[in-house]
């Protein structure tokens, strides 16, 4: 706030909890046993310890990865860019909107489905299966177009 970095809750406020997965976790414990937390029990900090703001991430980490990588820099593979990432993971794996929208701090999940909805997979091929299935066919003899 007014050019200095405040550790306050998230936009409106609001707090929510999100599934930690056994990956993030395993990531996370080796990054803790490396770097031990630093002021205010912050995992994620400047070189200096202070807080990882947007304004240093993208001008001393971001922009830098990016132009070596030869990447041009944009909105699409920004920061924002990763939480369209976390969403489209979630989404491919059948996570409900529901949920998703809880996730994102979304209040509304017809939000989420007009914002993610491209995200989400062909249902097709998973409606066939499903109706096969409630028939009385075992999932792995249901066939799908790709494997017909």
């Amino acid at each position: 706030m007014n050019g200095k970095a405040t550790l306050a809750p998230p936009k409106r406020r609001k707090t929510r909890d999100v599934p930690l997965s056994t990956t993030v976790a395993e990531e996370l414990s080796e990054r803790i046993d490396q770097y031990p937390p630093g002021d205010g029990g912050l995992v994620f900090t400047t070189r200096e310890g202070g807080p990882l703001t947007r304004s240093y991430y993208n001008r001393r980490i971001g922009r830098p990865a990016l132009e070596a990588a030869g990447v041009e820099r944009s909105r699409a593979n920004g920061m924002h860019a990763l939480r369209h990432y976390y969403t489209s993971a979630l989404l491919s794996q059948g996570v409900s909107i529901r949920a998703v929208a809880a996730y994102l701090g979304h209040e509304d999940p017809g939000f989420t489905l007009r914002v993610y909805g491209h995200l989400m997979p062909d249902d097709d091929d998973r409606a066939r299966a499903a109706v096969d299935v409630a028939l009385g066919r075992r999932a792995d003899q249901v066939r799908t177009s790709e494997a017909d």
